[in-house]
């Protein structure tokens, strides 16, 4: 059998429809299992989402949001990556690089982002830093119910101009940092 090549698209996530939003979700659902260092936070609404296809197949995926943030009293506008995830079955055959490689190119040229940023587990920081993205050491706060506490996960920003990643406290802001609202649940 061929092995298939794979499709990257960037869609707008108003354009993705009802059946695509499920595979999304299942995929997220399946890769996702073990994902406790998330539990309680939300992914704010995706504005765009990066999608790999292997022939029919999703077999991997992103969001992508914009936000503008504060670190050290200046304004930034970032493009924040959530959920990164390849099927179980497909990992390791560079599908997320090059979802991650997509989304880097949309948040830097087609956006106009300053940086990227990313919230990931410990273990994955060498995955992050092969496409780009560098831990930033001050922390990250979001805006939760309870109030605005940092973010307990590294943070990596990508930084698109060359600049210095900036130094001290990140503050997405409000009113949807990336882990505080809740989506609207589909049935699918």
């Amino acid at each position: 059998m061929q092995s298939l090549e794979p499709r990257v698209e960037l869609v707008e996530a108003q354009r993705i429809s009802c059946s695509v939003r499920c595979e999304i979700a299942a995929l997220n659902a399946a890769a996702f299992v073990d994902s406790g260092i998330f539990a309680g936070y939300v992914w704010a609404p995706a504005q765009w989402y990066v999608l790999v296809w292997l022939g029919e197949t999703l077999a991997s995926s992103l969001k992508l949001v914009t936000r503008t943030a504060l670190a050290a009293g200046k304004e930034l506008f970032l493009g924040g990556i959530g959920d990164v995830v390849t099927a179980p079955g497909l990992r390791r055959r560079g599908l997320a690089t090059l979802a991650l490689q997509r989304a880097n190119r949309a948040i830097c040229q087609e956006l106009g982002c300053q940086y990227g940023l990313l919230f990931c587990a410990e273990h994955l920081i060498p995955f992050y830093e092969r496409v780009g993205y560098r831990r930033v050491p001050g922390p990250t706060l979001v805006h939760l119910p309870s109030g605005i506490v940092p973010f307990p996960q590294p943070t990596m920003m990508l930084s698109c101009r060359g600049m210095p990643l900036p130094e001290g406290t990140i503050d997405p802001g409000e009113p949807h940092p990336w882990r505080l609202c809740m989506q609207p649940v589909m049935a699918c």
